[in-house]
């Protein structure tokens, strides 16, 4: 099923649930067209989980959204953030940087001051808003 076109009727789902998948769905385009689809099958109040790739800083790269492109994500119409994008993440964590051009199947992995592993994920929750 294409995730820019869902197979199901409005309002349908209490959780919508996307891991990593819509940085594949051709671009920003494609992307904001699978948000707006899980947003249409989400029931009022329910809420969409969203994991992406993001780069914090650095140049574009066609498997992670800049900045902006996260925002647009994350603004679409009816939708509204449970908690603010903490875009200082980095911040808190131990990390070395790996070119991925170079390196393109080296994992990109964060530790924590602890040298627990740590998601390089985006994760994101947001509520559909009630109608009226």
């Amino acid at each position: 099923m294409d995730g820019r076109r869902l197979a199901f009727s409005p309002a349908t789902f209490d959780i919508v649930y996307s891991l990593s998948s819509i940085e594949h769905f051709g671009g920003i385009e494609g992307a904001v067209a699978a948000v707006d689809e899980m947003a249409r099958v989400l029931k009022p109040g329910g809420v969409l989980v969203l994991a992406t790739e993001y780069c914090l800083s650095g140049p574009p790269h066609h498997e992670a959204f800049q900045p902006a492109e996260v925002a647009r994500l994350l603004g679409r119409p009816g939708l509204r953030l449970v908690e603010p994008l903490d875009e200082r993440v980095h911040a808190r964590y131990e990390m070395a940087a790996v070119d991925i051009r170079r390196n393109p199947t080296r994992r990109r992995t964060w530790r924590c001051a602890t040298a627990t592993p740590c998601s390089r994920r985006s994760w994101r929750f947001l509520e559909r808003a009630y109608a009226g």
